[in-house]
């Protein structure tokens, strides 16, 4: 038996085999992206992002819709720049969407840095 968290965090007692256990990559990171948002963190479109959602035809209400509800399932930190995260999630057609941003907490502003058609 061991205490799990459930979706509304409470906890509560179970039985489970560890095969049964389903774990989301990035989950942390993907609520306090959904945190900002729900705060109303700015976005802010890069020049590269903006170009590229139009020679993708992705649209703007696609990308806050990926960021809203997709999982983040990349993550890169590199040791001088800032942490970027690729969220993925699909549009209308079933078309997998991926959107990297960089999530600045201090002041609350979500920068797109591309978004792209996945296979």
């Amino acid at each position: 038996m061991r205490e799990v968290t459930t979706l509304d965090g409470t906890s509560k007692n179970t039985y489970f085999h560890d095969e049964d256990l389903i774990t989301v990559p990035h989950d942390a990171e993907r609520r306090r992206l959904q945190n900002a948002i729900a705060q109303g963190a700015r976005i802010v479109w890069t020049d590269h992002a903006r170009e590229r959602s139009r020679e993708r035809h992705i649209s703007k209400l696609i990308t806050q819709r990926v960021l809203r509800c997709g999982n983040i399932d990349q993550i890169e930190a590199p040791l001088d720049g800032d942490e970027t995260w690729r969220v993925v999630g699909t549009d209308n057609d079933g078309r997998r969407i991926g959107v990297v941003v960089t999530l600045k907490e201090d002041v609350c502003v979500i920068r797109i840095i591309t978004v792209m058609a996945l296979r």
